[in-house]
């Protein structure tokens, strides 16, 4: 089946250490309880070690929107870069949402992403407000209207002077096509995503 949206989420280690830790499960279920009436959800365990895909599996078993989601192992840590190419290499949808373990989406992120894409032709990625917070939910950093470039050369500035996050984007699967996926061998452990943003 064909769906408008991917979510793709990799996930290594998803308790982060954390005994008791929520953050894994959070961020799933903020993706399966999109607003979207035609999205799936791609879960790719890149080797956990700390029981991170038992978890993922009786989540998904216990959840009334599994349906919605894959899940799709590695046997061995592969890197960030890797995990989202794989991920997105198994979804067949028009656009790509990129979500980390620890990150939270809001109902309406992918609606309002897929018609800002929708009603710009020229457009091959577009980002979001997000909020950052601590361990303990609290609030730390934003990035709102006042912190948005929209004129091409701002928008590379920016890029260039902060990432813009892995939670924060939805990107044409062709632009994913064209650029080679994300970069596995010199950044696929870390800045996997900056590098495919600056090469946008």
């Amino acid at each position: 089946m064909a769906f408008d949206v991917g979510i793709v989420i990799p996930i290594y280690n998803g308790f982060r250490g954390v005994p008791g830790s929520t953050w894994m499960q959070d961020s799933i279920e903020s993706a399966l309880h999109s607003d979207h009436p035609n999205f799936c959800v791609t879960i790719v365990d890149d080797g956990s070690t700390d029981g991170s895909l038992e978890y993922v599996h009786a989540l998904l078993s216990r959840s009334n929107r599994g349906k919605h989601c894959q899940v799709i192992e590695s046997n061995k840590n592969l890197g960030v870069g890797a995990a989202l190419n794989l991920g997105i290499a198994a979804t067949d949808a028009k656009y790509i949402a990129t979500q980390g373990s620890d990150d939270l989406c809001k109902p309406d992120r992918i609606v309002l992403q897929e018609q800002a894409l929708d009603n710009r032709d020229e457009a091959q990625m577009v980002g979001c407000y997000y909020w950052i917070c601590d361990p303990e939910g609290i609030l730390t950093g934003e990035l709102t209207a006042e912190h948005i470039a929209s004129a091409p050369d701002e928008i590379h500035t920016r890029l260039i002077s902060g990432n813009p996050r892995i939670g924060s984007p939805m990107f044409r699967k062709s632009l994913w096509d064209e650029l080679g996926g994300f970069d596995e061998a010199e950044l696929g452990r870390c800045c996997e995503d900056y590098d495919f943003f600056l090469r946008t």
